[in-house]
């Protein structure tokens, strides 16, 4: 078995759980794989819910602006909405 430890390097996300008229907002640092284990295990279970659910992953990342040469920050996510939360929102941007 061979281990590669940039696998291991710890990324802070924060996951935004909507569900109906509330949202939870949670912090996380774990490594990259657990962190899409977890994602993944709130997908499996939103998809399994008659509730209109909306998950986000997301994390900060630094990039350089050539233009303005200087570094700015920009936010990468990925989310999921499970069928009932389309049917009454109408998709992401409800």
């Amino acid at each position: 078995m061979r281990f590669i430890f940039e696998d291991l390097e710890p990324f802070v996300c924060t996951f935004e759980i909507e569900n109906g008229q509330q949202t939870q907002k949670q912090t996380i640092q774990a490594p990259k794989i657990m962190l899409m284990n977890q994602f993944m295990s709130y997908v499996q279970q939103a998809s399994r819910s008659n509730d209109p659910i909306r998950i986000k992953m997301s994390r900060t990342i630094q990039i350089y602006d050539n233009f303005n040469q200087k570094w700015i920050e920009r936010e990468n996510s990925v989310q999921f909405i499970n069928k009932a939360y389309e049917n009454k929102n109408g998709g992401f941007n409800g």
